[in-house]
């Protein structure tokens, strides 16, 4: 609902979450950075965390935005150095490493992204030395960080070189446009439309070449066996023909013999 009317995360906006996650509110309303946090401050509701972290992400790059960035996690820092309970409340949410992760730069730009940087990965040694000291099982924060900045670290990794890919398309595209009309057409991934035609038909061609090529074979076992059922018949004849051969000399030598 805070972005119904627009996207632009302004510093009061921020006052006001920060007052609700710490359960102090104040009465007048503060267009201005609040106060630092003492160590009596806890944090109450820790789910108001992470949706300061979607409104930062959703927000317009800008002056204003970058100084909301830099307080909230300042606020964070001192709110978990100075109580061990704050740094509970925030382990106990679910997959609290994505939303952290995505408040930092991967590629920083400037030296005010290279400063909100330094600042997560600060976050990050607070506790997850809590986990390791601390808590019972804190191996286990340990590896899901592990596994989830693998995870975003790669999917970053492969944004940036899509979209390296898509400018160098669009620049091949402004080449061949200025090239003419008779230019060779090219792809997303580098290959020119002809070639990619010209491969298919040869593909085409060489399964046709194959096919007829098995027919052939087939053609011709079919006419061997045909020969072969041809010529078993004038064999059984030609053995019919010697035995016959055969008996009619056996009955004339019985004759001769009954004569004598």
């Amino acid at each position: 609902r805070l972005t119904l009317q627009t996207n632009l995360f302004s510093m009061t906006t921020y006052n006001v979450l920060f007052e609700i996650l710490i359960e102090q509110i104040c009465t007048q309303v503060m267009h201005k950075q609040h106060p630092d946090p003492d160590s009596t401050v806890k944090i109450q509701n820790p789910q108001v965390l992470k949706v300061i972290a979607v409104l930062l992400r959703n927000s317009p790059p800008c002056s204003e935005t970058m100084e909301v960035h830099r307080v909230f996690l300042s606020d964070m820092i001192k709110l978990f150095n100075s109580s061990r309970e704050n740094r509970r409340s925030l382990l106990q949410c679910s997959v609290w490493q994505e939303w952290m992760l995505s408040l930092c730069y991967f590629n920083p730009q400037s030296s005010d992204e290279q400063k909100i940087t330094e600042m997560v990965y600060a976050i990050f040694r607070i506790l997850l030395y809590h986990a390791i000291k601390y808590e019972w099982g804190g191996w286990r924060v340990w590896v899901d960080t592990l596994a989830i900045t693998h995870s975003k670290v790669t999917f970053e990794i492969h944004k940036q070189n899509l979209s390296q890919m898509f400018r160098e398309y669009e620049e091949k595209g402004d080449e061949c446009c200025s090239a003419g009309p008779s230019s060779i057409i090219r792809t997303v991934s580098g290959i020119s439309k002809d070639a990619e035609v010209t491969e298919k038909l040869h593909l085409l061609e060489k399964k046709e070449a194959d096919t007829s090529t098995v027919d052939i074979d087939n053609r011709s076992m079919n006419n061997s066996i045909m020969k072969d059922e041809g010529r078993l018949p004038d064999f059984e004849e030609h053995s019919n023909l010697e035995t016959n051969k055969e008996k009619n000399k056996t009955e004339n030598t019985q004759k001769t013999l009954g004569l004598n």
